[in-house]
């Protein structure tokens, strides 16, 4: 699973002002970055909304993947996540772009 806030030390406002959705993900890795999302201050809807600011893709090619590109929202791998945690902060969103959106 995915690492454990706590052990990293990470402020828990880390994602404070983001809010989340998925496309794509199995429904384990979706209630793991559900919840690592939520330990970390952001919030987590299950549709994509104009005040989603990331969203979590298993696959880049879905119907809610090409709405978010074409709003500019960024569409990230699951390893931003991840990321987040182990770095103690928001990594560029480029980095963890889904192909075929890259």
């Amino acid at each position: 699973g995915p690492p454990s806030p706590g052990r990293y030390g990470v402020r828990v406002n880390l994602l404070r002002g983001c809010t989340l959705c998925s496309t794509r993900l199995d429904r384990s890795r979706r209630d793991s970055a559900r919840a690592l999302v939520l330990s970390l201050g952001g919030e987590w809807d299950d549709s994509l909304t104009t005040g989603t600011t990331h969203l979590v893709c298993g696959a880049g090619y879905t119907p809610k993947a090409i709405r978010a590109h074409r709003a500019r929202i960024p569409a990230v791998t699951p390893d931003w996540l991840t990321a987040c945690v182990r770095e103690a902060k928001r990594p560029c969103p480029a980095a963890f772009r889904v192909p075929p959106l890259a």
